[in-house]
């Protein structure tokens, strides 16, 4: 990994996208949704159920803002954005919801502010046709503590424990292995995502190789039905726990590309020096009957196409 940036507990901020390729949140019927939120301590996202009687993404943005910028406060007591700080105007371009906000909401702290940021794009990409959230200060793109401009921001971009309320987050930028179209050598991608810091840095890694690649021409290194186990770190090593379905990959492909998939992925991070895969916590076992589980594998960047190390 060459960037690694701890955005919430560090001055230093850096916004990362996942691109606009996310998938939606899901929702139990087509009116009720979630409106996320700031706790009243400044610390998590929590959330409260809404419903939008309107249909068509126009419609349902325009009912979305005043349930989250007026009426949110009434109904929990708890307004998303602090005093002061004010939703100017909004545009829909496309699949991109704009969000424009006057000049106090430069002034916001940046622990909330990344928090807010959380709360509206998983509120607004909720909604049928709004795919990214992008945000600006009086007309101008946000920027992040180094100037750039702050990217467009999706559902994926903010990665939590599942069924837990989301803490702060940090950032990171990551390189992530997937299989090129042949299946015989490692295509790199690199991928920015939020994570709860409740959550191992090595599990989103891996919850990200099974999500699969964004970039044409790349092939996931696991199949769907695979499922996470366990992932843990001691001492150096990532012991990375699968169920069977890990196995049942496509026998045209290198055996040892999904395995290095998930070594090399995890290397990258300079925390982790060898991983052992185990299937149902039983590492004799080979894969595509040729690559034996039962060792502790290093980085082995041959098999990257244009490695540069």
């Amino acid at each position: 990994m060459k960037k690694i940036l701890y955005g919430i507990f560090l001055a230093v901020f850096c916004l990362a996208a996942a691109g606009c390729s996310g998938g939606k949140q899901e929702k139990e019927t087509d009116s009720e949704y979630q409106l996320y939120y700031v706790s009243e301590e400044k610390s998590r996202v929590v959330n409260t159920e809404c419903v939008l009687e309107n249909t068509g993404t126009e419609a349902m943005v325009t009912e979305m803002c005043t349930q989250v910028f007026e009426k949110l406060g009434e109904e929990t007591g708890t307004d998303l954005l602090p005093d002061g700080v004010n939703l100017i105007s909004r545009k829909l371009s496309e699949d991109v919801l704009w969000l424009n906000f006057n000049q106090a909401y430069n002034g916001i702290d940046k622990t909330e502010e990344v928090l807010i940021r959380a709360s509206l794009v998983r509120t607004f990409t909720q909604i049928p046709g709004v795919t990214c959230v992008g945000f600006q200060v009086e007309g101008e793109r946000l920027k992040d503590s180094y100037g750039k401009d702050v990217e467009l921001l999706n559902a994926d971009s903010f990665v939590e424990n599942s069924g837990s309320e989301i803490n702060a987050y940090q950032s990171v930028t990551m390189k992530l292995y997937f299989a090129n179209e042949s299946g015989d050598r490692l295509a790199e991608e690199s991928r920015s995502v939020y994570y709860s810091t409740s959550m191992p840095l090595e599990r989103v890694i891996v919850e990200q190789l099974l999500k699969g690649p964004k970039e044409q021409g790349h092939l996931a290194t696991m199949p769907q039905e695979t499922r996470i186990l366990g992932v843990t770190v001691a001492d150096g090593v990532c012991y990375v726990n699968l169920n069977k379905a890990y196995l049942d990959m496509a026998p045209n492909m290198l055996a040892e590309i999904p395995v290095y998939s998930i070594v090399n992925s995890l290397t990258r991070t300079g925390n982790v020096k060898q991983v052992q895969i185990s299937i149902g916590g039983e590492t004799k076992v080979k894969y595509l009957d040729s690559v034996s589980l039962d060792q502790f594998f290093v980085q082995d960047m041959s098999f990257v196409e244009d490695a540069d190390e």
